[in-house]
């Protein structure tokens, strides 16, 4: 196939409508289709119906504005969990943190310097020493602990298990 190079159109001669340098042509029957938005440049593909089963509404692609996914909607949030604001938890961290010398309470491993982990990817977390699911207190400092990540998670994996057998058992 050859491709052929366009001419600009005689002087006085308005540009056509929907160039290959121009974009999309416009809608054939003159105005766009009623779900669309006037001035809305025409659609690749015409419109589906949304991905949530049931729900019979027009859309581009995927879902409609009331069925789309609401992001970090599964993000874990202490403040809804544990009902304590990120800057009372830092707060908290802070205490815990000054409290054991920034060691951790199961291995003793000492936190590195900011300096030494810029990325904070090895800073230790803060935990409930005696989890929630257990009776333990979620703002006693008494029951937070600062811990290493490679102790924080086995005891989490420790914790879930125990926790879903005890959900089988009831």
């Amino acid at each position: 196939m050859r491709a052929f190079a366009l001419s600009p159109p005689p002087p006085g001669m308005p540009e056509p409508a929907g160039t290959p340098r121009g974009g999309r042509s416009p809608h054939p029957l003159g105005s766009p289709p009623a779900h669309l938005p006037p001035g809305a440049p025409m659609p690749t593909r015409p419109p589906t119906r949304c991905a949530e089963p049931g729900c019979r509404a027009l859309v581009p692609r995927g879902r409609c504005d009331e069925h789309k996914p609401v992001a970090w909607a599964g993000r874990d949030d202490k403040a809804a969990r544990y009902g304590v604001s990120s800057g009372r938890w830092r707060t908290l961290k802070r205490r815990v943190t000054a409290r054991d010398s920034g060691c951790c309470y199961r291995c003793g491993i000492e936190q590195p310097d900011a300096e030494d982990d810029p990325d904070g990817e090895h800073q230790h977390q803060l935990d409930h020493i005696m989890p929630i699911f257990e009776g333990g207190a979620v703002e006693d400092l008494g029951n937070l602990g600062l811990i290493c990540v490679d102790c924080h998670e086995a005891k989490s994996k420790a914790e879930a298990a125990r926790a879903n057998r005890a959900r089988r058992r009831s």
